[in-house]
């Protein structure tokens, strides 16, 4: 079933991405700062549940002009059953919904599976020549 993550489902994510190496958890991920970020993207982050667990994630935010995804997530043993696909076709169309006419991603380097994924679910890459992301720590 696919639900709008709440800030209690806080505990069992942030487990579950635990597990995920291709997940870079952060001072960002702090309950205080999910919690925030669910507040200000009210009803767009989403979870599919199973057997009365989180089986998948998508966090999902807009700043007035693009949207983002964060941490997509499914457990390893509920893959190939689209529901990656799911929650990223449903947060898409919620941030269309608002107007916003672009959403951006952030995948780690290394990982494959997840360039694999996001390139099939009709995302490019920008060229490294386009846009370089810089950042810096405000803590």
């Amino acid at each position: 079933m696919l639900a709008t993550i709440r800030g209690r489902d806080y505990d069992e994510m942030i487990e579950l991405w635990k597990t995920d190496p291709n997940i870079r958890l952060s001072s960002a991920d702090s309950r205080d700062s999910i919690r925030a970020f669910l507040r200000r993207n009210r009803g767009m982050s989403l979870k599919i549940v199973e057997s009365r667990r989180i089986v998948a994630t998508v966090l999902c935010g807009w700043d007035g002009r693009r949207g983002y995804l964060h941490h997509l997530f499914v457990r390893a043993d509920s893959r190939r059953r689209g529901h990656g696909a799911a929650l990223v076709d449903e947060a898409c169309r919620r941030l269309a919904a608002k107007g916003i006419a672009k959403v951006h991603i952030f995948v780690l380097p290394g990982n494959e599976t997840g360039q694999a994924f996001w390139r099939a679910s009709g995302f490019f890459r920008r060229p490294e020549t386009d846009v370089l992301l810089y950042s810096k720590d405000l803590e």
